[in-house]
């Protein structure tokens, strides 16, 4: 799954029109909340159809048929204009350095003198997926377990307050996409955290009779979000656009992948009064989600933004060049030191 993000992120959206990118990027991570909504309502309907407590077994099955529809999906969907454009010059590329120097030229080494010239920008770039990563873990993960254990929550009403939350997700998406045209990436992003900061309180401390609440602050978790792989794009080097995009991805969700567990091990210091076992995770998901959405903000600031920059084929062929340039120049220094 974490190998399809950067395909299907790069796929998606290198070769539409510019001024198109920011509404499609706003559709296609809050894509993630309509499955979202998919997976609540199937995890429903499957819950009493197997023994007792077992439930899960029957939508475990039917959900094992699910990846065949998107093998079959893509399948049949053609590469797009510029990955074929893309595949060709490398191909040219390879081609003359295996003549010139063998088979093994043919595998790709480029993307460590992309990471060595630009590892200032990696560096930042896992950062800001980490916070990234942690809005959504940090204000989605426990949220089931709050709505349950908390304010026990019966599973109708918790499937309804997830399913309209997705859909304020996928709503936000689109719109923040659509206004990124008009305030630009980093602007937008911090407009969406602070949006999120004033919905916190009556989210999580009132997740009962304030469900509503949480629709709006994912709203604004999923519009921030809908910016990221466009911004993702034109922050990275064209030349290794999907390996990169991907690997900060996924390193970014692997520092926040603890969130639920650093929430739920400080819930545990705040038990309910008179309820045992039972622990204000409200709070600590309002602390936490605080602070996630201060620190979003921070390294939004902090970075650079390259609004509408060229994705096309010829951005690629400039860094081929420029790439090559410097690995001649870099032979050329080695040649003459070894001479001296």
């Amino acid at each position: 799954m974490g190998a399809m993000y950067p395909v299907s992120s790069v796929t998606a959206l290198e070769n539409q029109p510019e001024k198109a990118r920011s509404v499609l990027s706003g559709l296609f991570l809050p894509g993630y909340s309509l499955g979202y909504i998919l997976a609540m309502v199937f995890y429903r309907a499957f819950k009493g159809t197997f023994r007792e407590g077992e439930g899960w077994r029957a939508l475990f099955w039917f959900s094992a048929g699910l990846p065949v529809i998107l093998i079959l999906w893509r399948f049949f969907i053609p590469e797009s204009a510029a990955y074929l454009q893309l595949k060709e010059n490398k191909a040219k590329l390879n081609g003359d350095n295996i003549e010139k120097n063998g088979f093994l030229s043919k595998i790709d080494t480029s993307v460590w003198l992309t990471i060595k010239t630009e590892w200032v920008l990696f560096i930042y770039l896992v950062l800001l997926l980490t916070a990234f990563n942690f809005t959504t873990h940090g204000s989605q993960d426990l949220y089931v377990t709050l709505l349950t254990k908390q304010y026990n929550v019966d599973q109708d009403l918790k499937t309804i307050i997830v399913v309209v939350s997705n859909l304020a997700g996928i709503v936000g998406g689109v719109v923040v996409g659509a206004f990124t045209e008009l305030f630009g990436r980093r602007l937008s992003i911090i407009f969406c955290m602070i949006w999120c900061g004033t919905f916190i309180y009556p989210a999580f401390f009132h997740a009962k009779s304030m469900w509503w609440a949480n629709a709006f602050l994912n709203a604004g978790v999923m519009g921030a979000w809908g910016i990221a792989p466009i911004h993702l794009l034109e922050l990275v080097n064209a030349t290794h656009r999907a390996f990169l995009s991907g690997v900060v991805y996924q390193l970014g969700n692997l520092a926040s992948s603890a969130a639920s567990t650093i929430e739920a091990r400080l819930g545990e210091r705040f038990p309910v009064d008179g309820q045992p076992g039972i622990y204000d995770y409200g709070k600590v998901m309002t602390i936490f989600c605080g602070a996630v959405f201060a620190f979003m903000i921070l390294i939004t600031l902090a970075g650079p933004e390259r609004f509408h920059r060229d994705l096309s084929i010829h951005a690629y062929e400039a860094v081929e060049e420029s790439s090559s340039e410097q690995s001649s120049s870099s032979y050329d220094k080695k040649s003459e030191t070894s001479s001296e």
